[in-house]
C-alpha cells in the first residue's frame, strides 16, 4: 500500500465508535489539478442538504472541510470526496475508483475500521450506512446520512457545537479541539457567502422532532434563535402536527455568533 499517497494527519486519534475521524491534514503538494471534478462537490453537495433538510447554512461544509480538507486549486482548504482513513493515516486519491479499489483492499486485509468520503463515516460503527463501498463516496449518499447523524445528535444537544463535537466522538475527553476547528471553518465559510454570513451566522431552523413520544411527553423541537417570531413559527408549525403529542420548543443558538 505504500503507493497511495498519504495524509500527514493534524490528529490521528480513534473514535470510540461514535462518529467519524478526524482527517483535515497537511497536504503533500502532490494536489490534483484545478479541473478535477473532486474539487466542490463536497460543498456544493453539503449546500444542497442542508437547504433541503434545514441545517445551518455551511455547517455541513464545515465539518467536512474539518474531516477531508487539503489545500485547494486556490491554495485554501478545500473539501476533497476520495478521502479514506484506515484508523491510523489518512489517504486522499486522486479518483472515486482508487479510494473504492483502496478500501476494498483494505478490508481484504482485514481492516474495519475504516471511514471513508465527504464526512468521513465509520463503516465499522455505521455498517448500515451505504449499501456498497462505492455508495459511501457517493457525495449526497454520504453527506445525507451525515446530515440525519448530525440532526440527531442535536436533539439531545444544547447547542450546535455541542451536536459537533458529539458527531466526531461522544467521550468528551477525546479531541476537545475538534468542535472549536469546525465552527472556525464555518465561521470562515459564513463570512464568504453572499450575505456575508449576516443570515447563517444567526438562524436555527426547526430540525427534526423526537419520534414515537409518549403524548403527555411532548416532542422536542428544535426551532430558530433568530427571532421570537421565528421561534414561534417553528413550535406553531410543529404543535400543528397530529400525532406524537404537544411539541416543546428547545432553543439551539448558533456559538460561532
Amino acid at each position: 500500500m505504500a503507493k497511495y499517497r498519504r495524509i500527514a494527519l493534524a490528529v490521528t486519534l480513534a473514535l470510540g465508535g461514535f462518529g467519524p475521524v478526524l482527517a483535515q491534514a497537511q497536504d503533500d503538494g502532490d494536489r490534483p489539478a484545478a479541473d478535477n471534478p473532486g474539487w466542490g462537490v463536497c460543498a456544493a453537495t453539503a449546500a444542497k442538504v442542508e437547504k433541503d433538510l434545514g441545517l445551518p447554512q455551511h455547517l455541513l461544509t464545515a465539518i467536512s472541510l474539518a474531516e477531508t480538507g487539503r489545500s485547494g486549486p486556490a491554495r485554501q482548504v478545500a473539501t476533497w470526496p476520495w478521502t479514506v482513513h484506515d484508523g491510523e493515516k489518512g489517504h486522499y486519491f486522486n479518483s472515486e475508483q482508487e479510494a473504492v479499489e483502496f478500501v476494498r483492499e483494505l478490508r481484504t486485509e482485514g481492516h474495519r475500521s475504516i471511514d471513508v468520503g465527504c464526512m468521513q463515516i465509520n463503516l465499522l460503527h455505521h455498517p448500515r450506512a451505504f449499501t456498497s463501498v462505492d455508495e459511501g463516496f457517493d457525495a449526497e449518499a454520504n453527506i445525507r446520512y451525515a446530515a440525519g447523524f448530525l440532526k440527531n445528535l442535536a436533539l439531545t444537544s444544547t447547542s450546535w457545537e455541542e451536536a459537533v463535537a458529539k458527531y466526531h466522538t461522544q467521550n468528551p475527553t477525546i479531541d476537545e479541539d475538534y468542535a472549536p476547528k469546525v465552527l472556525a471553518f464555518w465561521q470562515r465559510e459564513n463570512t464568504h457567502s453572499a450575505d456575508g454570513g449576516q443570515v447563517a451566522a444567526r438562524e436555527i431552523r426547526l430540525a427534526s422532532a423526537v419520534p414515537a413520544a409518549p403524548p403527555q411527553e411532548g416532542r422536542i423541537v428544535l426551532a430558530s434563535a433568530a427571532s421570537p417570531s421565528q421561534m414561534a413559527a417553528d413550535l406553531s408549525a410543529a404543535s400543528d402536527a397530529p400525532d406524537n403529542g404537544p411539541a416543546l420548543l428547545k432553543r439551539v443558538f448558533d456559538s460561532a455568533r
